[in-house]
């Protein structure tokens, strides 16, 4: 389950089409999901280390070329099979080295200016690259029209990275009950990540009365007691791409009540298959969710979405709100995940979909309320 690099050489002459059909000459990428998009280049720490930055000009009628810090050339080369320039500073973005060659390439370039997109050097470095160019244009829409639709090895590794994420969920929770904290849950599922291949991209837990609205809350030393709801939102990272889904569970003991609203959400979820139909907006998805969740009694209280894309990055493009008119495409990857807080728990059951001819096709699956250290 590997990329390869003709792969990679077709997303570039993909680009470089639409390059040409915008009169675009050359284009600068230094955001960390572009370039291994574009590469195939992953590396432990360079794109966290702000005094170092790679970059990737593409010429619209010519090959690749990287700009990279000297200590990585060999790696990048390696791995790229790409022309690579390297750089010494580590105070500076390599302006005096890109400027040249995105003048090389003509005088209309492309940067990553807009839409979930990242300059990945200061505002004074960009500023005084921009100072050089005749002329400057956003690539970012161009970027997300090749991005949003994922090839069938794409779709293998994000379902893969999903696999990793239940297979550690399970592992994990029946070994907790009462008397455990919120982190030492964490640190169990994230070693479960590690010895399966892949990597904790995020790991968000909230547990007990009164913590049902941390939805994006890190784990905490709070001590888990019986009756608890925990809440487990697992982000896994499997060789650049990511899963994203949850698992609920209670402290021995489970009201009726509590998994009766995760049954429901559960089935919404699993049933929002049928709404991810080629040529329908995300939108229109977003909006017959919500019919169906009032339809099933469930008043949600929803903060701008009720899903989104995910590849390279843990959220992309398309995102299932009001606001997302972006048409589905077979080969979109999007999450549902409808959501309610209140005060018996903090209730999902994210499923991840690719778009197929038949609507969703589910990469993982939602689960019903679990319960650990005690009998169900």
């Amino acid at each position: 389950m590997e990329i390869g690099r003709a792969e990679y050489r077709s997303r570039v002459a993909a680009l470089q089409q639409l390059m040409e059909e915008r009169a675009i000459d050359g284009v600068l990428l230094t955001d960390e999901a572009n370039v291994i998009y574009f590469t195939g280049f992953e590396t432990e720490h360079l794109f966290a280390t702000r005094s170092r930055m790679v970059g990737l000009v593409i010429p619209t009628a010519a090959d690749p070329q990287a700009v990279v810090p000297r200590s990585h050339l060999r790696d990048v080369r390696e791995q790229t099979g790409l022309e690579v320039l390297p750089y010494d500073s580590l105070r500076h973005a390599p302006v005096d080295a890109l400027a040249p060659l995105l003048a090389r390439c003509g005088r209309r370039i492309g940067l990553e200016l807009g839409f979930e997109q990242r300059v990945d050097m200061t505002l004074q470095d960009a500023d005084r690259l921009r100072a050089q160019l005749d002329e400057a244009v956003d690539i970012s829409e161009d970027i997300w029209q090749l991005r949003m639709t994922k090839s069938p090895t794409e779709q293998a590794l994000i379902q893969h990275a999903c696999r990793i994420g239940a297979e550690a969920l399970e592992s994990a929770i029946p070994c907790t009950g009462a008397g455990d904290t919120e982190r030492s849950l964490a640190n169990r599922i994230s070693a479960e990540v590690a010895s399966r291949g892949g990597r904790v991209a995020f790991l968000i837990m909230t547990s007990g009365a009164g913590s049902y609205h941390r939805a994006n809350g890190a784990p905490r030393d709070r001590v888990l007691q019986s009756g608890d709801f925990i809440f487990i939102d697992l982000g896994v990272r499997y060789r650049g791409y990511h899963s994203d889904f949850n698992r609920n569970v209670v402290v021995e003991a489970a009201s009726p009540e509590q998994s009766q609203v995760q049954d429901t959400i559960k089935e919404i979820t699993e049933q929002a298959a049928r709404r991810l139909v080629i040529g329908t907006t995300a939108a229109d998805v977003y909006h017959a969710i919500l019919d169906d969740c009032r339809q099933a009694g469930l008043d949600l209280r929803i903060a701008g979405r009720v899903g989104h894309g995910i590849g390279l990055g843990v959220t992309e493009p398309p995102h299932i709100s009001a606001e997302d008119a972006t048409p589905l495409r077979e080969g979109m990857v999007t999450t549902i995940e409808p959501m309610l807080a209140c005060e018996k728990g903090l209730f999902c059951a994210e499923i991840i979909y690719a778009v197929g001819p038949h609507g969703g096709q589910p990469l993982n699956r939602g689960a019903s309320l679990l319960v650990a250290g005690g009998q169900d």
